[in-house]
């Protein structure tokens, strides 16, 4: 699970360096109540120095054959074609969030992959097809609507578990005099932008250990930028009042402080990744102004990459040992009914 995880995200955040306009996120492609929004800049990514280097630590590593074959299975490169990535929610749940990817070129197989899904069914929307298929790992059905764009030349895939929900996002995009949107948008030159506002705490802390510091959390925005051979990334965290702002950037200094404990001297290679976290931790600074409080981190590139490399490494590692467990499980299933079997017998 954890190597699929890694190959889809490598699949759909990295892309091979060609030259590319950058797709920034359209604000009024996102209603204005959104609670959350993510966006993706493929292209800009691919445009960066950094990016170029972050695709190769993973095309070039142990995902390659992988996500070749993927490509494949879907009929898309997606190492070259995707363009951008976003997806917003008017809440924190499943069926309220939509989303959207674009990517150069054609479909490829996805309508093909779509049919043979559990539960396929396909309706009219105008002069829309709207795919809807059961997604088996929550059981929930997911509708699906693919467009061509830009003059036909590129693909647009608009995703929502509510029909509803899909409509109202269409009816958005068909409409060129929109206005408003979200209020809150990327910094320039950002290829990763994230977005939260309106926090629900039993959301995100069901046991509620941390509802304290959700429950003053009024607004966080996340923006990633390369530039040159530097990774930025940056956290903003607005909050209730003064005074709790300077309790959360109290918080945040005395955690990566404690990153700092333990002696470089004392990681070993198998360590390794956690040397990096604790030496990136070391050049975040954190600041306040006001009810915000921000995190900067300004690394080179090279770290970046060789923790991406270490990413991919420990992700096949962890997938090779549930493999094993897999094996052990059916071993000790096939056992156990070879076992039943047996005495079956001997009671007959």
């Amino acid at each position: 699970m954890t190597r699929l995880l890694t190959l889809t995200a490598a699949a759909l955040v990295l892309a091979w360096p060609r030259p590319a306009d950058a797709t920034p996120l359209d604000a009024a492609d996102v209603p204005a109540d959104a609670r959350w929004v993510f966006h993706l800049d493929a292209d800009a990514l691919r445009d960066s120095e950094l990016g170029r280097d972050l695709i190769d630590a993973l095309t070039d590593g142990a995902f390659d054959l992988e996500v070749e074959a993927f490509s494949d299975v879907i009929g898309i490169n997606l190492v070259d074609a995707l363009s951008s990535v976003t997806a917003y929610g008017q809440g924190f749940s499943e069926d309220a969030t939509v989303i959207l990817i674009t990517a150069q070129g054609g479909s490829g197989n996805l309508e093909g992959l779509m049919l043979g899904a559990p539960g396929y069914n396909s309706t009219t929307q105008g002069d829309r097809v709207v795919h809807s298929f059961i997604n088996e790992d929550n059981d929930n059905r997911m509708f699906v609507v693919i467009d061509r764009i830009n003059g036909g030349r590129d693909t647009r895939l608009t995703a929502a578990y509510n029909s509803d929900l899909l409509s109202n996002a269409l009816d958005r995009l068909d409409n060129d005099s929109r206005r408003g949107g979200v209020a809150v948008s990327p910094k320039a030159d950002a290829f990763l932008f994230a977005y939260v506002t309106d926090l629900d705490a039993q959301a995100f802390d069901e046991d509620g250990k941390h509802s304290a510091i959700l429950e003053m959390v009024q607004q966080l925005t996340f923006n990633m930028t390369a530039s040159d051979r530097k990774l930025i990334a940056e956290a903003a965290v607005e909050v209730i009042n003064e005074q709790r702002a300077e309790q959360m950037r109290q918080l945040a200094q005395g955690m990566i402080a404690f990153t700092q404990f333990r002696d470089p001297d004392d990681f070993d290679d198998d360590h390794h990744g956690e040397q990096m976290l604790a030496e990136l931790a070391r050049q975040i600074v954190v600041t306040r102004d006001g009810r915000s409080v921000s995190a900067t981190l300004e690394t080179e590139a090279e770290l970046g990459v060789d923790m991406i490399e270490i990413i991919s490494l420990h992700a096949h590692e962890e997938d090779d040992e549930e493999f094993e467990l897999e094996l052990e499980f059916d071993e000790e299933e096939d056992e156990d009914d070879e076992h039943g079997h047996r005495h079956e017998n001997r009671r007959r």
